[in-house]
């Protein structure tokens, strides 16, 4: 009797190891293996630009060589008024901000208060900044004249659809050494859209300068320079 219970019980222990062997082969044929990912990342960093303001054609190229040409007037011994556009159809001013900040201000000015109107000699001179117009006033030169912008008479618009809200146009203003070195052309506040851009078309004779009587004959220059801030 003891034999045929050891017997059996071999019996049972050799199907038992068979069994358990037949199953861990079979769980390793169907086991799952983790691969390192086939898939890339890539990565674009896109950064904010600066500021810029610049005088455009129509197609928004830049203009190589802009001026403001003052309409003619002829020798007078009593003082005159000439007129003049700055930024035209073929000169618009152009203000860009790809930034993330959105209030900027775009002003012109000359590059010092001291500056005159000149001939090519230069010999011949009179102001743009004189606070008593036709005549010489309490500053530092001995000239008369003076300038006054009209922005407010122009047109913004923006390129692309940029929204014109918070955009607004400057003041009329006159230059007045020491006082009113610039003058402002349009802005936007702190509620504009960024990334955006916008163009300033002034009206016909939105400058003005005034000229001091018996002014001599001669063809007069004066530099004067947009900025954006």
């Amino acid at each position: 009797m003891h034999k045929l219970i050891r017997k059996s019980l071999a019996k049972l222990n050799l199907f038992t190891a068979f069994l358990t062997a037949a199953l861990l082969i079979a769980g390793a044929g169907t086991a799952t293996y983790v691969l390192a990912s086939a898939v890339s990342e890539f990565s674009q960093t896109i950064s904010a630009g600066t500021l810029s303001v610049d005088f455009v054609d129509a197609s928004l190229n830049s203009v190589a060589s802009p001026s403001v040409i003052m309409g003619g007037i002829t020798f007078s011994f009593s003082t005159q008024d000439s007129n003049g556009q700055l930024g035209t159809d073929s000169q618009r001013i152009l203000a860009s901000n790809p930034t993330q900040t959105p209030a900027w201000s775009v002003t012109i000015a000359a590059a010092t208060s001291t500056t005159l109107w000149q001939n090519a000699g230069p010999t011949k001179y009179f102001d743009f900044n004189d606070s008593s117009g036709y005549t010489d006033g309490a500053d530092a030169d001995s000239y008369g004249g003076q300038m006054t912008i009209t922005p407010t008479t122009g047109t913004i618009t923006g390129v692309s659809g940029c929204a014109t809200n918070n955009v607004t146009k400057g003041s009329e203003a006159s230059f007045v050494e020491g006082t009113t070195d610039n003058i402002e052309i349009m802005s936007a506040d702190a509620s504009a859209p960024v990334e955006c851009r916008w163009y300033f078309i002034g009206a016909a004779d939105n400058v003005t300068q005034k000229i001091p009587a018996s002014q001599s004959v001669d063809v007069y220059t004066i530099d004067l320079t947009l900025t954006i801030s």
